[in-house]
């Protein structure tokens, strides 16, 4: 027990400065989702830090210190998991800016993922049970099943489509859908050996494992946004480019095409003439060669 607690506090060290950094760089708003999802996961850790603390300093009884934890994580869980699927959102909204039909086809998916996470949850209330800390793990198992394919799901798409979408592997965008997919690979594995386990002891040794991919991904986070974020490429695709036939099957759907300028306000060729003016009397020969009437 007191092994899980020094490693979940040892988080804080990653998520905190994690924290700062984003600050720092002033990239809070433009991550905003990712920086709600590092306090989320503060205050989750904290939470279970002071439940574990006092049932260690023998101020209460194991059981009262669960049901201290469980009640304050049901509800930490459900905001994680709204924070994650907002989080994955804005990722697959910045990845796929240049290409609007995906986007919106993608914002109908998300959509619906959310539907489908929140009946899952409703139907767990039907199943039979007990005890509520026994339907609340049945909820939290759901919901986190749902946004964890979700998010292999969405690095699966960044893996085959970050170079197409001018990207790359080194932009901050793919970091965090990596580092997601890890989290909810490791939150399956977990899930399935923890329900299977047969002792306390072997729960208590699947969660201490549990924990080394999570130190991993945290430091993946970190190098991702320490180092400088790579210039984002021009998408250029060729004509046979399925994702070019995603974006226009997409796009007749229902999203609205790009729009082209075809027409200015009338302050526009005032303003052109001035400064082509300005140029003219700067150097006059230039003008003349080009046509330009030189006003003296």
């Amino acid at each position: 027990m007191k092994i899980l607690v020094a490693l979940v506090a040892s988080e804080l060290v990653f998520l905190l400065p994690l924290a700062w950094v984003l600050r720092r760089k002033s990239l809070v708003r433009e991550f905003s989702g990712f920086y709600a999802y590092i306090w989320v996961y503060v205050l989750a850790d904290v939470l279970y830090i002071v439940s574990r603390g006092v049932f260690l300093s023998s101020l209460v009884s194991m059981r009262t210190a669960q049901e201290i934890y469980n009640y304050p994580n049901a509800v930490l869980f459900l905001i994680e998991s709204v924070v994650t699927i907002w989080l994955m959102y804005q990722l697959f909204q910045k990845a796929t800016s240049g290409v609007p039909g995906i986007q919106k086809l993608g914002t109908m998916v998300f959509q619906w993922a959310t539907v489908i996470a929140i009946i899952m949850a409703v139907s767990t209330i039907f199943t039979p049970h007990s005890q509520h800390a026994y339907l609340m793990g049945l909820i939290q198992m759901q919901v986190g099943r749902s946004t964890s394919i979700l998010a292999l799901c969405l690095v699966t798409f960044f893996a085959f489509t970050a170079q197409k979408l001018g990207m790359g592997y080194g932009s901050r965008v793919f970091g965090i859908s990596f580092g997601l997919a890890m989290l909810a690979t490791n939150q399956l594995v977990r899930d399935a050996f923890v329900w299977s386990a047969t002792s306390s002891t072997q729960a208590l040794f699947i969660n201490i494992m549990g924990e080394l991919p999570q130190f991993a991904v945290m430091a993946l986070w970190m190098v991702y946004f320490l180092k400088a974020e790579p210039a984002r490429k021009l998408i250029t695709l060729p004509s046979t480019s399925p994702l070019i036939l995603w974006n226009e099957t997409a796009r007749l759907l229902g999203n609205s095409a790009g729009q082209v300028v075809v027409s200015y306000p009338d302050s526009f060729m005032p303003n052109v003439r001035e400064v082509a003016e300005k140029a003219a009397h700067r150097d006059p020969a230039a003008a003349q060669s080009r046509g330009l009437r030189v006003v003296s």
